[in-house]
């Protein structure tokens, strides 16, 4: 008896000839899954703060439930059946990423990205009190606390200048791009989550420029964007470029982010000071 194919029960505009899988959201009824790249189709799917600040977002969980959606987009990217992303059957797949505007696009990313490592290493690896100033203040925090203060990092690159505008913003393009950053992971084992995250971070702010060829590792996102190993290099330069890309897009979000952690964590600090200085008053 012949097997069923995978796409049978599925919606005619679903059923792909180049063995895709339905996207996160559904497609316009208009629109064919073959008429959009494999790069749209996976990631171009981008949760939308605005929805959560309307006062029914907010009776549905507000931020926590903005931060699910964003993780259960994550999940289903990284899915241990979907497609890499890059296929040497298709060496054109992603030739976009070879125009002068994108080469251009990425050199100046590559200097914001060194620009970015350097503060973040300033602050990690070069300051004396960097346990007094961020590590105990996270350990002093109950649990509910830590995810507060991580949903308010997380959000705060969520603006209402991009609600307005109707356009996604970069960080919720992109958040896809670091598994990293979930909630019950970082707040696990009584905080050390994150200060695990801290660790991995600081060793590779310490020398940007060898992320072009020794990425910030993670089992998920190597395997989704084709690095098998460190000598798996695409023979298409069309690959090679659209790896740079969204390599470079996940190294700068990852120091931004993690300066945004920081930054609250310094706030937590001074807001727990002020309050002791209160009660003695």
């Amino acid at each position: 008896m012949a097997s069923i194919p995978p796409d049978w029960f599925l919606k005619p505009q679903y059923q792909s000839k180049k063995g895709r899988r339905p996207p996160f959201y559904p497609l316009a009824s208009s629109t064919h899954i073959d008429d959009k790249s494999l790069e749209n189709l996976e990631l171009g799917d981008n949760p939308d703060i605005a929805k959560w600040r309307t006062p029914e977002g907010i009776a549905r969980g507000g931020l926590r439930g903005w931060n699910q959606e964003h993780e259960e987009v994550t999940r289903w990217l990284y899915r241990f059946n979907s497609p890499c992303l890059v296929d040497p059957r298709y060496p054109n797949e992603h030739s976009m990423h070879l125009s002068e505007l994108a080469f251009a696009a990425r050199t100046r990313g590559r200097k914001n990205l060194e620009d970015t490592a350097e503060l973040v290493a300033s602050q990690m690896n070069n300051d004396p009190e960097f346990d007094k100033k961020y590590v105990q203040p996270w350990k002093r925090l109950s649990r509910m606390e830590r995810e507060d203060l991580l949903l308010s990092a997380l959000s705060s690159f969520e603006t209402p200048q991009d609600a307005l505008s109707g356009e996604d913003s970069t960080y919720s393009k992109n958040r896809k791009l670091m598994p990293e950053l979930e909630l019950d992971k970082l707040c696990s084992n009584d905080g050390q989550g994150l200060l695990d995250f801290f660790k991995k971070i600081a060793l590779y702010a310490l020398d940007p420029k060898r992320l072009s060829t020794h990425p910030i590792p993670d089992e998920d996102v190597f395997r989704k964007f084709g690095i098998v190993n460190d000598d798996s290099i695409p023979l298409s330069s069309a690959d090679r470029a659209f790896q740079d890309e969204y390599f470079l897009r996940r190294h700068v979000l990852l120091f931004v982010i993690t300066q945004a952690i920081l930054s609250k964590l310094v706030s937590s600090a001074l807001s727990l000071s002020l309050s002791s200085c209160t009660s003695l008053t």
